[in-house]
């Protein structure tokens, strides 16, 4: 599993998406909302809460 785990760390998600900050957390949010993920729910909403600016 380290092996496997260790391909992903100079992967930077941010340089190679399309998509913007606000845009990847509503994905992210709406995937741990229709899976019932509540602890990556919360993860994600205590730290980008702030980031992230609604429009």
């Amino acid at each position: 599993m380290t092996v496997a785990m260790s391909q992903w760390g100079g992967y930077e998600p941010g340089r190679f998406l399309s998509l913007t900050l606000r845009e990847r957390e509503i994905v992210i949010l709406r995937t741990c909302a229709r899976r019932g993920c509540e602890y990556e729910w919360g993860a994600h909403v205590l730290v980008f809460a702030n980031r992230v600016t609604a429009a």
